[in-house]
């Protein structure tokens, strides 16, 4: 139900969602020069509810104030539930699945203001906080005596839970649309958004006491710039794309022996065009700046954050 008092609008809501999962996957086990393969089998079955609340201020004809607090889950990839072994002849490291995975799920609360122009644009702000409980990251450690990789591998990449984590941090927005401009210019515009994010995760494992650790696969900043045409039936994007350095890989033994993402800008471009109606011909181009994708085992310990950098 919607339940509106003037210019504030509530929506709450509440969603239920049930899960279950059936993995199989072959395991081969060499000995000498004897394979022997097996299936290996997991399952889950769980069921969550949702409550959300989202509220609307309209403090005028251009302007809106929007809170909302969420709950969320956010189920593991396939390939991570599924008990799959993945080795390479002559590699020392050797991946494998978790079928004990459990689903990431999420207390959110945001808080956003909305101003939108007189002209096409907007611009908005806003704040945000989560709480995670099993949140999934990648670990790689010592492979174990017991486990049957092969006479190569050495060191075992596989996702796990997390206990708890948290982000917080703001975000910024604004897109104009240069419809002041003459004739075909008419159709240019410009867009900027700017995420700003901070995150403390509880990572088990020795040498992490009293250690802040960033939530893995979280990057700290993130932004992007943008030139985009809308005219008639064709429209064109072309924008930089940052992302700050973040964690990728956790070692749970010892935190100079996690794996960090580096800094990264690209430029990415697309476009379109209508040829009639329910017809069109789309293109696109990624990393047309040839940016690298570079990572990096260990990290500088800060002792004034107490943190790894």
């Amino acid at each position: 139900a919607t339940l509106d008092a003037g210019p504030i609008r509530l929506i709450p809501g509440l969603r239920i969602e049930a899960t279950n999962t059936d993995n199989t996957a072959k395991r081969v086990a060499i000995a000498g020069s004897t394979a022997t393969v097996t299936d290996v089998s997991g399952s889950t079955n769980y069921a969550n509810v949702f409550p959300s609340l989202n509220a609307t201020w309209r403090v005028d004809e251009y302007t809106n104030i929007k809170a909302a607090v969420t709950t969320s889950l956010v189920r593991p990839q396939f390939r991570d539930m599924v008990p799959y072994v993945n080795i390479q002849v002559g590699q020392q490291t050797a991946s494998i699945g978790n079928p004990d995975l459990k689903a990431t799920t999420a207390l959110a609360f945001d808080l956003m203001l909305e101003r939108y122009f007189r002209s096409v644009g907007f611009v908005a702000a806003g704040v945000f906080y989560k709480d995670l409980t099993n949140f999934i990251f990648p670990t790689s450690r010592p492979r174990l005596a017991e486990e049957p990789l092969g006479a190569d591998a050495t060191i075992v990449v596989q996702p796990v839970n997390g206990p708890t984590a948290k982000l917080y941090g703001f975000e910024l927005a604004w897109q104009q649309n240069l419809t002041f401009l003459p004739g075909l210019l008419s159709g240019l515009g410009l867009n900027a958004n700017y995420t700003y994010t901070k995150s403390d995760a509880d990572i088990p494992g020795l040498g992490r006491s009293g250690v802040t650790t960033p939530l893995p696969g979280q990057t700290g900043n993130a932004g992007n710039l943008g030139v985009f045409y809308d005219r008639g039936p064709l429209s064109l994007r072309v924008g930089a794309n940052y992302s700050g350095k973040f964690l990728s890989t956790i070692n749970p033994t010892t935190p100079e022996g996690d794996t960090r993402t580096r800094e990264r800008l690209q430029w990415d471009a697309s476009g379109s065009f209508r040829i009639a109606r329910g017809i069109k011909f789309f293109a696109e181009a990624i990393n047309l700046s040839n940016t690298p994708l570079r990572a990096y085992v260990g990290g500088i310990y800060d002792q004034m954050t107490n943190q790894i950098l």
